[in-house]
């Protein structure tokens, strides 16, 4: 160990001067070149930390963007995920309120059909109110041909009573056994109709004049009377007391107080009520409010 030390004792002090010069001179060199190379250490350092910075800044944009992607994906699913709950929600709350006023459509028409409102029974009820009609059409159909019969005889017996008239103011037209009339000549074995009037008119004006002369032999005091007060006197019905007021036309005071108060008949129209059907609808809807099964969805 010692003898390499002493061979660079050696070396060094013969080369002492050299060596002394050399370092000089690099050291000078060194001394020429140190601020460019501190100017391309400086520019390198910087480049390079330029460099990772950019790089680490890189870094952290790529892994806050990752967080963010993972954070709004996160957030869309959530979301997403409620407003598939609340729209499953509302489809079965649609579908709930449906079912339910098929249910209530149902049972609300059956109770109408059976406690309210009865098919069959309004079904009944309007063959009954067509066999009711039917029978009124007939009574009045009756009434109608009874009251027409009424007026033909009425007519009759004033076109028979005018005929009588005429016939008792043409008597003399009849024709005789002596004497021709002006509808058949004489001696013809059968009478025109005409004739048989005036023949029947003949024997009741006979017969008038004899019951006149009758009653004026009885009451010679009355022979003014005229016939019209004689058909009176024939009544056997006395006139109503003098004070007291006569009750309709000669009718007895208690039929007319019968007729004034009797009980009302109302017929079939008057007693059925125009506005049935709306009062049977509002009475409906009235029941359905306090039976309703539900309220309003």
């Amino acid at each position: 160990m010692a003898e390499p030390l002493t061979n660079v004792i050696k070396l060094f002090s013969n080369c002492e001067e050299e060596i002394v010069a050399e370092v000089y001179a690099r050291r000078k060199e060194a001394e020429k070149y140190r601020r460019y190379e501190y100017n391309a250490a400086v520019r390198i350092q910087s480049w390079f930390r330029g460099l990772r910075v950019r790089a680490y800044l890189k870094y952290l944009n790529n892994s806050a963007v990752q967080i963010q992607k993972t954070w709004r994906g996160h957030q869309g699913r959530r979301k997403y995920r409620l407003y598939l709950r609340q729209l499953v929600a509302e489809m079965k709350i649609k579908h709930y309120n449906a079912m339910a006023c098929k249910i209530q459509k149902i049972w609300r028409g059956y109770y109408s059909r059976r406690y309210i409102f009865s098919y069959y029974q309004r079904k009944t009820y309007l063959e009954f109110l067509q066999v009711k009609n039917y029978m009124v059409r007939e009574s009045l159909e009756k009434y109608k041909q009874e009251r027409l019969k009424e007026q033909t005889d009425v007519w009759e017996e004033e076109l028979q009573e005018r005929l009588k008239q005429k016939a008792e103011r043409n008597h003399f037209l009849l024709s005789t056994k002596v004497s021709a009339g002006i509808y058949s000549p004489v001696n013809r074995p059968h009478l025109v109709p005409i004739e048989e009037h005036l023949r029947t008119a003949r024997h009741s004006l006979a017969e008038k004049q004899m019951t006149a002369r009758r009653l004026n032999k009885t009451h010679p005091q009355d022979d003014n009377r005229s016939q019209p007060y004689i058909e009176v006197c024939k009544l056997d019905k006395s006139f109503p007391a003098i004070g007291k007021k006569v009750q309709g036309p000669f009718q007895c005071p208690n039929i007319v107080h019968q007729q004034r108060y009797k009980s009302l008949q109302p017929s079939l129209r008057v007693a059925t009520s125009f506005v049935a059907e709306e009062e049977a609808l509002a009475a409906t809807k009235a029941e359905e409010w306090t039976r309703r099964i539900s309220g309003d969805m």
